[in-house]
């Protein structure tokens, strides 16, 4: 019995590494190689990968903080946790909400210019108030 495991284990062919695999492996033991130089490095490894296809993992692996933080990464890091996915920053009001305040007070002041009897009045007004409030 002994013998016939033995050949078993044998014939079990090895694990064949990914692309994706190799380029890691690679970029873990050399984190500042440039794509052409991996290309090159897996090519003599008999692994054909393209100069595109590692830049993409490479910059997989820096955003994931695989291969270290730069200032770049941080900073886009940072400003992901800052806005919101719509691209507004938490707890600023909604246009629409503006837009309705907004209309109110143009309602309010049309109102009061046509009680002081023109805008030129209503703006005189306006005036005299602030000389008063300073």
């Amino acid at each position: 019995m002994a013998t016939e495991e033995k050949g078993k284990e044998e014939q079990q062919p090895k694990k064949k590494i990914t692309k994706t695999a190799a380029i890691q492996r690679y970029l873990k033991r050399r984190p500042d190689a440039k794509p052409r130089e991996i290309v090159a490095a897996l090519a003599k490894k008999g692994i054909e990968v393209t100069p595109a296809t590692v830049s993409t993992i490479k910059n997989q692996m820096k955003n994931k903080g695989l291969l270290g933080s730069t200032t770049a990464t941080a900073t886009t890091k940072a400003a992901r946790k800052t806005t919101s996915r719509r691209g507004r920053r938490p707890g600023r009001p909604k246009a629409s909400a503006a837009a309705n305040d907004t209309l109110e007070m143009l309602k309010q002041a049309k109102s009061l210019a046509e009680t002081a009897g023109g805008v030129d009045k209503a703006k005189k007004l306006l005036d005299a108030l602030a000389e008063l409030q300073a």
